[in-house]
């Protein structure tokens, strides 16, 4: 993962403060208060620094306030009775200033869990579970069983990475922020915590975990007894609502627990919740815990918690908010119990940063950040390999020769693919090069079905192809596509395939250039992938006097943003001669705006760096020599020219 390299990722303060924002508890009557929270779930695709954020947070909130981490793909087949047992613990040992928290009713549900009933009958098994709840209130027997739950052999965690964890008997895995030297007192902790419970003036209230079974904090008039001994049956059965109705009581339990600590008088200073960091929510472990609690809050409407729950996960069933606009006023006007934020990539500045951290001996920062930015779009694992590979370089080292470094058993360009797609179908991989010329997701699902240029099997493995961590929104309102990165690296898998596979280069984008559903943007788009610079030009001259200006800039932006594959191998300003040749030099304002039109394209392309200054003066003038033809665009063409001109000069 990109958070266990060296440098330390930026660009994360807004995400923080909103999960401070969300563990917050407003003060009402001069106390904090409970309000209802949702699961804070950010999302984002494979290496977009998700895990990242949450070893940042549990960093931020170590010895502060009681939290603890759990990484569900990691869980494995952990029960939500073990899982909780396992919080128990780590939200004592992360506690801070907080004073101990206890748990008797979910202990009692956990005790009975555990017990080996020896009859069927349920009067007879309710004096047995009652039984064993009498011998735990006795501190010795107490204390070995809590001990049997506690979360053991806690140990560093991985090279480099600034983490602790500790693996729960029964299975959780728990993740500690923090360094080697915190790993004895983890340990300290942990036997501390152990005593505390166990003590006989400090015994967790068995008795009363026990009666509230009963009435379960809704007015309820059932036997405790015979509630647990079902609970037993439900929680070891095969049957899925068995299971999910067990998992909604433990977190009722577990809940009401919380909300009995955060109701003393000795919380009159912990304004911010207790809070769960979920890593990998999607897994199907993840998304058992997630129901569980979600019903759990249900059931009480008008009793909030004092929990935060921050999750991350790779797609969401409901948009995702941008973290610009994500606020808990949102969540109210949007009232779900699931608050989907999207993880925002890393800005040009934030790269910036990171690269000045590195110490290079060569190059511009902040030239270098571009060119790195263009390329990654912000990818926040991409970048991080990126610059890896960067600071490696004794000498100066363009964006081709990092992709073609060495790294491991292939070069730095598999490394990244490998990141973004690990373990691919073989025929998802090569169908998804194909679909990398689409420039959309719209386009993409069309060529799948009407194209006859996508693998045989295609529709059947249509989930992977066009998964939801694979395409995103660029921006709150806009179009799907392909994640920017990870188009750039197919695309380069596509322009290496031979004229004699079917799906080459030149077949893919003629159909997406003839696709009748496609508008004349993406039409002149495609026109441009092929290399019909004279075509394209023709048609941009068409509208350069009849379009309004800045109409006819965007499209202009979306047509020479259409990948290239040509070899760079020579001077940019070559290859721009090369590619305009077909037209008279004193055809104005053809040969400007072709020459324009190529070097544009040319430039978009992150690849091109050697030579970029000159691409983008011969931008500058070209933008000067068509402005005088634009009719009132006069004006908007010249300040186009200026910029171009200035980032020239940077």
């Amino acid at each position: 993962m990109a958070a266990e390299r060296g440098i330390r990722l930026q660009g994360r303060e807004r995400t923080i403060s909103l999960v401070r924002e969300f563990a917050a508890r407003p003060e009402k009557g001069g106390l904090p208060r409970n309000r209802p929270s949702p699961i804070v779930v950010f999302t984002g695709g494979r290496g977009n620094g998700k895990s990242a954020l949450l070893k940042e947070l549990a960093d931020r909130m170590d010895q502060q306030i009681p939290h603890a981490s759990i990484d569900c793909e990691q869980a494995g087949h952990t029960t939500t009775s073990e899982l909780l047992s396992g919080l128990t613990f780590e939200l004592n040992l992360q506690r801070g200033r907080y004073r101990r928290l206890t748990f008797p009713r979910f202990w009692v549900g956990h005790i009975a869990i555990s017990e080996k009933l020896k009859s069927t009958d349920p009067d007879s098994a309710c004096r047995q579970i009652e039984g064993t709840l009498r011998r735990h209130g006795r501190s010795d027997q107490l204390r070995t069983f809590l001990e049997s739950n506690a979360p053991v052999n806690v140990q560093f965690s991985g090279d480099g990475a600034n983490s602790v964890q500790a693996q729960n008997i029964n299975g959780p895995v728990i993740f500690y922020g923090g360094s080697r030297g915190r790993v004895q007192d983890a340990r300290r902790r942990r036997e501390g915590v152990l005593k505390g419970l166990s003590r006989p003036w400090r015994r967790l209230d068995l008795e009363g975990g026990r009666r509230w079974y009963g009435h379960q904090g809704r007015g309820l008039r059932h036997d405790s007894g015979h509630v647990l001994v079902n609970l037993n049956r439900i929680a070891g059965s095969h049957d899925v609502d068995d299971q999910r109705e067990a998992d909604v009581l433990l977190w009722e339990a577990f809940l009401a627990d919380l909300r009995e600590n955060f109701g003393r008088w000795k919380a009159a200073s912990w304004s911010l919740n207790c809070v769960i960091l979920f890593d990998n929510a999607d897994s199907p472990r993840g998304r058992r815990f997630q129901e569980g609690l979600i019903e759990a809050r249900r059931r009480h409407p008008a009793q909030p918690d004092p929990l935060t729950v921050v999750a991350t996960s790779r797609s969401s069933v409901d948009t995702p908010v941008f973290v610009e606009r994500a606020s808990y006023a949102d969540h109210l006007e949007r009232d779900r119990d699931v608050y989907p934020v999207m993880l925002p990539d890393l800005t040009k500045h934030d790269v910036v940063a990171m690269l000045e951290g590195l110490d290079l001996t060569w190059g511009n920062p902040w030239k270098l950040a571009s060119e790195v930015h263009t390329f990654t779009r912000g990818h926040t694992g991409s970048t991080r390999i990126v610059l890896d590979t960067l600071q490696s370089s004794p000498e100066p080292v363009d964006l081709r020769a990092v992709l073609d470094t060495a790294a491991g058993s292939g070069t730095v360009e598999d490394e990244l693919v490998r990141q973004l797609l690990p373990g691919l179908d073989g025929v998802v991989f090569d169908d998804l090069v194909t679909c990398s010329a689409a420039r959309d997701l719209g386009q993409a699902l069309r060529m799948s079905v009407d194209s006859g240029l996508l693998g045989s099997n295609s529709r059947q493995r249509s989930k992977e192809l066009f998964a939801p961590d694979l395409w995103v929104p660029t921006e709150s309102d806009g179009p799907v596509e392909l994640r920017p990165v990870l188009r750039r690296l197919l695309l380069r898998k596509l322009a290496d395939r031979p004229e004699t596979h079917r799906a080459n280069w030149t077949g893919v984008n003629e159909w997406l250039r003839d696709d009748r559903q496609a508008d004349e943007v993406s039409e002149l788009h495609h026109r441009l992938a092929l290399g019909e610079v004279g075509p394209v030009t023709r048609k941009m001259a068409d509208s350069l006097r009849s379009k309004p200006i800045r109409e006819w800039l965007v499209v202009l932006e979306d047509v020479t943003g259409a990948p290239n594959r040509l070899s760079h191998g020579c001077d940019p300003i070559a290859e721009v001669t090369a590619l305009t040749e077909w037209v008279d030099p004193q055809d104005v304002p053809i040969a400007p705006l072709a020459r324009l039109i190529a070097s544009l394209w040319l430039e978009r392309d992150p690849l091109v760096t050697p030579h970029r200054t000159a691409l983008l003066e011969q931008i500058a003038w070209e933008f000067q020599e068509i402005a005088p033809h634009s009719g009132k665009g006069h004006a908007v063409l010249r300040e186009e020219a200026f910029k171009y001109q200035r980032r020239a000069e940077q």
